[in-house]
């Protein structure tokens, strides 16, 4: 008797303990399952929010960029004596058809980036890379691997990525950018214009809201500079096994 209740005593305890252990396991998996829910509803609202930014884009650019130059182009071919070719209106024309081309040729390949559903964001990233040597005079180069995040991830970082490298296009005035990927560091130089945002700037477009809001859901760092390298981003350290 004196030799059982100890050991009854010592049982319960264990089964309690074995009990606790359990009941934490169970809501940790139950929290982590909402997270995971709630993660991945994040990703779908910003897929939604892209979608309806890039119908607003094409609609943009056919209206303000490239219906204006092929009008441009329709009035150059009128001014166009029948009989006298004029050599510097016949460049204009070449030119201002040219640019719509490519301007075609632009959106076309960003549609079928966005609209992606198996994300290798190296691969992703080198396409962009491709894109956009091909509808600027910059020359942008790519060093080193990303290590694969995940699926969801890997969408967040190539929509950052997207951002930050259109922006790049658009107002650096740089001849040159390269991003040197080191582990869980992408670093990115340029030799143009420094940028480093303000709070206004958050209003006023580059796509900075859609970087913040990704970059948040990442659990990414963005550091901007006047220095190179001029942006810095920081990546979460668990990676995909």
């Amino acid at each position: 008797m004196n030799i059982i209740f100890p050991v009854v005593i010592i049982l319960v305890l264990a089964l309690n303990i074995v009990l606790f252990f359990l009941v934490i396991r169970e809501l940790k998996l139950y929290y982590d399952k909402r997270k995971d829910k709630a993660f991945k509803k994040s990703i779908e609202k910003i897929k939604v929010k892209e979608r309806v930014q890039l119908i607003n884009l094409i609609s943009s650019e056919l209206h303000d960029n490239i219906s204006q130059m092929i009008s441009l182009a329709k009035m150059n071919v009128k001014s166009l004596d029948s009989n006298t070719v004029n050599q510097k209106t016949k460049e204009n024309i070449i030119s201002l058809l040219g640019k719509s081309l490519s301007d075609i040729r632009y959106l076309n390949k960003m549609i079928k980036l966005q609209e992606t559903r198996d994300i290798d964001v190296n691969r992703q990233i080198e396409e962009l890379i491709e894109v956009l040597n091909q509808s600027s005079t910059i020359d942008f180069k790519k060093n080193g691997q990303i290590l694969q995040l995940g699926q969801e991830k890997n969408f967040l970082l190539f929509r950052i990525m997207q951002e930050v490298l259109n922006n790049l296009m658009k107002y650096s005035k740089a001849s040159e950018v390269e991003i040197k990927v080191d582990k869980e560091v992408i670093s990115i130089f340029h030799n143009g214009i420094s940028f480093i945002p303000s709070k206004e700037d958050y209003n006023k477009g580059f796509g900075l809201t859609n970087i913040e809001e990704n970059k948040k859901l990442l659990n990414a760092e963005i550091e901007y500079s006047t220095n190179n390298p001029k942006i810095k981003i920081k990546l979460p350290l668990t990676y995909k096994d």
